[in-house]
């Protein structure tokens, strides 16, 4: 499927995903989630929580706010002015339902700004049926905030990487990950519809798991947790993407004597304009029997 270049390039759809870190003694976990092998998009892998931006996301701003509004602008901390302000918030809005959809968790607060945290009234059961109903587009987001009496936190995600698919593959997205910290007093549990299984686990252990062929990582994935597992702690990582800007990367599927897989910007191979690639991080992802494998510096070539 990498080298078919026979079609016209679909557009990519728009979607968010979002990283959620946990701090701990021994530095910092990511949470993952195996896709369910249905055969759709990363069926079998595993990846963040996130999926597409729907029509309705971003349709109500009352409550995708902080409690601070005039402290919050989705399209100033997105910075791609190419974006209109209903489409930037609506990458955060989706973002936040993504998360509480397939991990169950809710970027949310208090109105005085504490997390938010299911109390004794919230029951498993009906937590569970607020999930089902979102993800059935039978609740919006937007009424399950008034229902818990929280204010959705956009203002907790961090712009961390943006990726776009390959041309030469069917489907397409325009994913944003997101850096958001996980909120004590909730817990991350997939739906077991979408996602089979989830794990708490460093990046860097997630790396070494997936050079052994124990967990599939696609390139999106891999690279993220790499450049994660450069920072010791959760405050690092954050830190470190407030201060950068993100620039898209669009990998470019090869296949050559070296096999399957995607160019990343950096490699000697990878044609047309690109941002300069982070030092230390892989030119190519070669697909392998165990998974996607990096390639670094002139090894790529």
């Amino acid at each position: 499927m990498y080298c078919d270049k026979s079609k016209e390039a679909a557009p990519p759809k728009p979607a968010a995903t979002v990283v959620l870190l946990r701090g701990g003694e021994n530095g910092f976990s990511v949470y993952l989630m195996r896709r369910a092998g249905k055969g759709g998009a990363f069926s079998g892998a595993f990846v963040f929580p996130g999926g597409l931006a729907e029509p309705g996301d971003g349709g109500d701003g009352g409550c995708l706010q902080s409690p601070s509004p005039e402290d919050f602008s989705a399209a100033a901390v997105l910075n791609e002015p190419e974006l209109s302000a209903e489409e930037a918030r609506a990458l955060f809005f989706a973002a936040i339902r993504e998360t509480w959809e397939e991990a169950g968790v809710l970027l949310a607060s208090m109105p005085d700004g504490t997390p938010f945290a299911p109390a004794e009234e919230h029951s498993v059961r009906e937590l569970c049926r607020l999930r089902e109903e979102v993800a059935s587009g039978s609740l919006s987001l937007s009424s399950l905030a008034r229902e818990l009496g929280v204010v959705l936190r956009p203002d907790w995600l961090c712009p961390f990487a943006r990726w776009i698919t390959p041309v030469t593959e069917r489907r397409r997205f325009d994913a944003r990950f997101f850096l958001a910290r996980f909120p004590g007093g909730q817990m991350a549990l997939p739906d077991h519809n979408e996602l089979s299984e989830g794990l708490w686990v460093s990046p860097e252990e997630a790396l070494s798991l997936s050079g052994q062929g124990r967990l599939l990582l696609y390139p999106p994935t891999y690279v993220t947790l790499f450049s994660l597992s450069r920072f010791p702690g959760p405050e690092h990582a954050l830190a470190a993407a407030r201060q950068s800007r993100v620039s898209p990367i669009l990998p470019q599927a090869f296949c050559d004597e070296q096999g399957v897989g995607v160019l990343l910007p950096g490699d000697p191979d990878y044609t047309g304009p690109s941002p300069s690639p982070a030092p230390g991080l892989p030119w190519r992802m070669v697909l392998t029997e165990k998974g996607f494998s990096p390639r670094f510096g002139r090894e790529g070539s």
